[in-house]
């Protein structure tokens, strides 16, 4: 999937998954950031779906205070390219198979699901702590 990145996204996403990534897209990207490295600057990359969705998993994990921020702003830009693309309607009606974009939505909303339900059983294991 073709979609615009900043910089500064780039680096925040890829600094934990690097080594897992294949050679050829470490290179690919290595290329694009030696022509700009600016961190406010926008690149328009493709990016295969297990990697976004590898992104997505690993970024999210990151501590709140770390991330909080980078995280909100990231999410919100991607979505906003990605939803437009997406079948994820006609999914939801019946009516088709998901497309690349609806199985990466699909797959951000499972990854939303499984890190609240961390966050919650974390706030239950608080509560029953100062309670017992």
């Amino acid at each position: 999937m073709l979609l615009q990145f900043k910089n500064t996204h780039i680096f925040f996403a890829i600094e934990s998954i690097w080594e897992n990534l294949d050679y050829k897209y470490r290179y690919q990207l290595n290329q694009i950031i030696t022509a700009n490295s600016d961190e406010d600057y926008v690149q328009t990359l493709e990016v295969p779906e297990d990697i976004l969705i590898q992104i997505f998993s690993t970024v999210t994990v990151q501590p709140e205070g770390v991330a909080a921020f980078i995280n909100q702003e990231m999410l919100t830009e991607l979505l906003g390219q990605i939803q437009p693309l997406s079948n994820l309607e006609a999914v939801q009606a019946g009516t088709e198979a998901p497309n690349e974009a609806a199985r990466i939505l699909i797959a951000i909303n499972e990854i939303d699901v499984a890190n609240k339900a961390v966050k919650d059983a974390k706030i239950l294991r608080g509560k029953n702590q100062i309670l017992a």
